[in-house]
């Protein structure tokens, strides 16, 4: 079985991976801003991990649903989106 999002047929086993991405890109959880105030304030995205407890690759992979979500290139413009929208200081 397969479904259709956004023109891309989609394997019935990558269906519960879409659906988690969905329901993340709804709004930015108070993680993901925490993650983008370290990256504010200076902080490396591997100091960041290291202050949020989580793996390097894990905070990677999560910088890149909150890119997705506000439309950023990367962490500069993520930041950048972030403060003009006073998500974070």
């Amino acid at each position: 079985m397969s479904a259709v999002v956004s023109g891309t047929v989609i394997a019935q086993s990558n269906l519960k991976t879409v659906d988690r991405l969905h329901r993340h890109l709804a709004t930015l959880s108070e993680r993901d801003l925490i993650i983008l105030q370290y990256l504010a304030d200076g902080e490396t995205v591997r100091q960041t991990s290291i202050n949020v407890g989580m793996s390097y690759q894990l905070l990677k992979n999560r910088l890149r649903l909150v890119y997705e979500y506000l439309g950023a290139d990367n962490a500069h413009h993520a930041v950048a989106i972030a403060l003009r929208r006073r998500l974070i200081n």
